[in-house]
């Protein structure tokens, strides 16, 4: 398990040993919001371990103003999306080592388009847009995985673990909050029984060969919309190519759209580059 307060994730591993009785339940910790956190987290792990059975990328953050992280990324994107993703990328030689495996992306249906143009929230900014496109980006990545790993013996899928009763919001505009809170007073799940389908979900034997889909209530979510983000994955992956590195952690990219040509950027995370739309053509 990886946590990024030591205390916090003592504290829960110590619970999970004295309720599992099992006393082989390893604490790793990282900030996925820095990508250098995350590659030393993935150096950490690979060198304690050969393979990995199930991996659940479990991580979000509300925030009400637009933030940066030391690295220059919006908060919320960096968090939610390009640590998982990065973390993804670093491991799945390990999935591949312990196939059949699974990939598991906790997050939340969403119908936000991320703007090409400023990924960043440079140029315009909303919490709740920043905290949709961070979303809409974790399924995207999701079901391209799904199609790139399918037949190497790893399924990735989007899990939706519905409202629960947690500090998520905490940080969230006070409307976003307020009406947060009224939700989970009245409909909210706790967190023990939330995972516990998740739990199911990355164990049984029922899923083993559930790939590309979007999980909510123990059943896949096959509406219209998820359709059309996979069918809409699919044509940005063949319009966006890459173009050469602008030398300020940018990609930059050329979109082909009905004759013309546009540029646009996105984040590189080093050799590991296209983090949206195209991951690395290794994947």
């Amino acid at each position: 398990m990886v946590c990024r307060d030591q205390a916090r994730g003592e504290a829960a591993r110590d619970e999970i040993k004295s309720q599992s009785k099992n006393e082989s339940v390893d604490l790793m910790l990282a900030d996925l919001s820095l990508l250098a956190s995350v590659r030393s987290l993935a150096a950490e792990f690979g060198a304690k371990y050969s393979k990995l059975d199930v991996l659940i990328n479990n991580v979000a953050v509300v925030l009400s103003s637009r933030t940066a992280t030391p690295e220059g990324f919006e908060q919320m994107f960096a968090t939610d999306y390009l640590g998982p993703f990065l973390l993804t990328r670093l491991l799945i030689p390990y999935l591949e080592a312990a196939k059949p495996s699974r990939i598991i992306n906790v997050t939340a249906p969403s119908t936000t388009r991320p703007n090409l143009d400023d990924l960043q929230g440079e140029r315009k900014y909303s919490s709740l847009g920043a905290f949709g496109a961070s979303k809409a980006a974790d399924l995207l990545f999701t079901y391209a995985l799904a199609r790139r790993l399918g037949g190497r013996g790893i399924t990735a899928n989007a899990y939706h673990p519905g409202i629960m009763k947690t500090n998520l919001n905490r940080t969230a505009p006070t409307p976003i909050r307020l009406v947060a809170g009224v939700i989970n007073l009245f409909a909210g799940a706790t967190p023990e029984r939330a995972s516990e389908a998740l739990v199911q979900f990355a164990t049984s034997v029922q899923f083993a060969d559930t790939n590309g889909q979007f999980i909510h209530g123990g059943e896949s979510d096959n509406c219209t919309v998820h359709r059309r983000q996979r069918l809409a994955g699919e044509s940005l992956e063949g319009q966006l190519q890459p173009r050469e590195s602008s030398g300020n952690n940018l990609i930059v990219y050329r979109k082909k759209d009905r004759g013309r040509t546009s540029v646009h950027s996105l984040p590189s995370l080093g050799r590991i580059q296209c983090p949206l739309w195209r991951s690395h053509p290794r994947i």
